[in-house]
């Protein structure tokens, strides 16, 4: 390793070795000192290039010695782990490129890319999805992919191997300022994040361009707003037939509509699972999170009781509680929830607002039934229930998720909150 002057030409070179190679490179340095940094730096560039590209050979060479054997996958995944550590071990100015380099060593050696327009049919055939979506949330997803797909050839995009970090900060640009709301902003990326992430031994990829992006945060008035107790006297009291006991269980037990029109029999002081009689409380796994077979168990409050045994004498007999408002339901949902938006605006309250903060072109729907669930959470904090134990009532999977999305504390309870707060004197 050293640094030497050719005749006439005022600058150094620098020569070095590495792994039985001769290098040699004009540093563009006169002083001696100057270019003996530079030869350091010429070194490091072209250690940290072998540690990149000659493992990466390796792997590949190996991978393609043991042919398409039912290990391959896993090989391949083994590799991209290196391969990442690897990358993450460069300056941060170095990566990006050392990103593509090895991605496009990779698609050399795994054969044919996965066009963009092919990748969505990919994601619903691999067996590397989290799970299998609901036919509604199917039919989400796709809109979702849809409108990605329709924007790559904008960047001139052709295979999803073809995507970098770079573009996706571009579509998630795009994509903010359409004016979609932070949650749908926040569907959107988490659904490409996990079609990249299951599609990356099909696809070849060795990062995915969309791990990195930060969530939007929603506003905290932006939902749904409990009701007060007097609005949810008024509303309980105005109502009649289904929709009265509808609007109790919602209150007493923070269940969600679906669940509700779709409550069986079977549930009430039973538990369907075990199969065994559990008095006094409902029972029953949440449709929004059935797949991890979740089960619920609330108490039934008395008022609720006599409204479900006046029920059970009243109706016909059979397994559901509410066989029309199921029946509707699960053809449309509107089918049941704009009736039920209807009836709190028959009462005197305003079901919408008008966005206010410009992201959004839809009004936002601050009254309707999932009020009540917001309603059943505010007035367990008001009687002072523990955080924990409200969250089981509803299902959280944490208790930050019960107090950031549905605590809403009302102009009553902030009141009586500074009145709490000792009358302390300043003495001059």
């Amino acid at each position: 390793m050293q640094v030497f002057k050719r005749s006439g030409r005022p600058g150094y070179y620098a020569r070095w070795q590495a792994d039985g190679q001769d290098f040699v490179r004009a540093t563009g340095e006169t002083s001696r000192a100057k270019a003996m940094d530079a030869l350091r730096r010429f070194v490091s560039e072209t250690r940290d290039d072998q540690n990149l590209h000659q493992p990466l050979q390796r792997l590949l060479a190996l991978l393609e010695s043991q042919g398409p054997g039912p290990n391959a996958s896993q090989f391949l995944a083994g590799a991209r782990l290196v391969l990442r550590r690897i990358v993450a071990a460069l300056p941060a100015d170095e990566q990006a490129k050392a990103r593509e380099d090895i991605a496009r060593e990779f698609r050399a050696g795994q054969g044919p890319q996965l066009k963009i327009t092919d990748s969505w049919q990919a994601w619903r055939d691999s067996a590397n999805r989290e799970s299998e979506p609901k036919a509604r949330t199917l039919q989400g997803y796709e809109a979702m992919w849809r409108r990605f797909q329709a924007w790559c050839p904008t960047a001139g995009l052709v295979h999803l191997d073809d995507m970098t970090r770079a573009n996706a900060e571009t579509y998630a640009a795009d994509l903010w300022n359409s004016g979609v709301s932070p949650s749908t902003f926040n569907q959107h990326i988490k659904l490409l994040r996990s079609v990249f992430q299951a599609l990356e031994n099909r696809a070849g990829l060795t990062d995915n361009p969309w791990s990195h992006l930060k969530s939007r945060k929603r506003a905290l008035d932006e939902g749904r707003r409990n009701l007060t107790e007097a609005e949810l006297s008024k509303v309980l009291n105005a109502a009649q037939g289904n929709l009265r006991l509808m609007l109790h269980i919602g209150l007493f037990t923070g269940l969600r509509l679906g669940d509700v029109v779709n409550l069986r029999w079977e549930n009430v002081e039973h538990d369907p699972v075990l199969r065994e009689p559990r008095p006094g409380f409902i029972v029953l796994v949440p449709l929004k999170t059935s797949r991890y077979r979740k089960k619920l168990d609330i108490p039934i409050h008395p008022a609720l009781s006599q409204l479900l045994q006046q029920h059970r004498m009243s109706s016909a007999p059979g397994e559901l509680l509410f066989p029309e408002e199921a029946k509707a339901y699960s053809a449309n949902t509107a089918n049941v929830s704009e009736p039920i938006q209807r009836f709190f605006e028959s009462c005197g309250l305003e079901t919408t607002e008008k966005a206010t903060h410009g992201h959004r072109r839809r009004a936002i729907v601050r009254v309707g039934f999932h009020s009540l669930r917001h309603s059943f959470v505010s007035l367990c904090a008001k009687a002072k229930t523990p955080l924990h134990i409200v969250q089981k009532l509803v299902g959280h999977g944490s208790p930050l998720l019960t107090s950031d999305v549905y605590l809403h504390l009302d102009a009553e309870q902030k009141q009586a909150a500074i009145e709490s707060l000792p009358t302390i004197t300043l003495v001059n």
